[in-house]
């Protein structure tokens, strides 16, 4: 039996995806993988509001999370859940030139202007690309249908899903579950949302915080 393209391991990314994503600031700083700001303080736990925060990683979206857009309707692209601005693109040529890409990329993408190209560091034939302003994924869809192969490979594309986790590290000792949980809740003071876990990692070091939905995240700010 003919095997297909193998895809990339979920995994943590460590940089070069610091710009993903951008979160309104505890300081300031999001997939694909789980993205994981990660968030530090030497403080107390009443001292929440200083806690500094610096995106730890997370190149694209892990690709149980994401969907390949080859085939998708229309509609699934208008799903608020889709990042507008981001597309991870699957079984690059391994010689292929940057410049190549970027004309690839931009054939995609209607010559929306590329922000950045980040490369897995898992699979050299992974990359997730920033635009600057948000795709209109049919129109991407489209193209893509006219035009599924760059140097004889077969290109895959995976829309990215921002992520509804993150990561706060470095925690005083003494900081509680509830004390997490309620801070992250409370819209006036962290501008957060509804939480539905938080759990704790290396003796307390560490908490994952989970939000209802992900547009807690997007929106909040310490």
């Amino acid at each position: 039996m003919q095997q297909g393209p193998t895809l990339p391991k979920p995994a943590h990314y460590p940089p070069p995806y610091q710009q993903y994503p951008m979160a309104p600031t505890l300081s300031t700083s999001s997939s694909s993988s789980l993205l994981i700001p990660q968030y530090s303080s030497t403080h107390s736990p009443q001292s929440v509001k200083r806690i500094d925060t610096a995106v730890y990683g997370s190149n694209i979206t892990s690709l149980k999370n994401s969907k390949i857009i080859n085939n998708l309707s229309s509609s699934s692209s208008r799903s608020n859940n889709i990042d507008l601005r981001r597309l991870i693109l699957l079984n690059l040529p391994t010689d292929l030139v940057r410049e190549y890409l970027e004309l690839y990329i931009e054939h995609l993408s209607g010559e929306a202007e590329i922000e950045r190209i980040d490369y897995s560091n898992l699979e050299e034939t992974t990359a997730m690309v920033t635009f600057k302003t948000e795709l209109d994924m049919a129109e991407v869809r489209r193209r893509h249908g006219m035009r599924p192969k760059l140097n004889d490979s077969e290109i895959s594309l995976v829309e990215v899903i921002p992520p509804a986790t993150v990561m706060i590290r470095n925690l005083p000792s003494d900081i509680s579950r509830d004390v997490l949980e309620l801070y992250f809740s409370n819209r006036r003071r962290s501008n957060g949302g509804q939480v539905i876990d938080v759990a704790f990692e290396d003796d307390h070091q560490h908490a994952l915080v989970t939000f209802a939905d992900y547009k807690g995240f997007q929106k909040k700010k310490i």
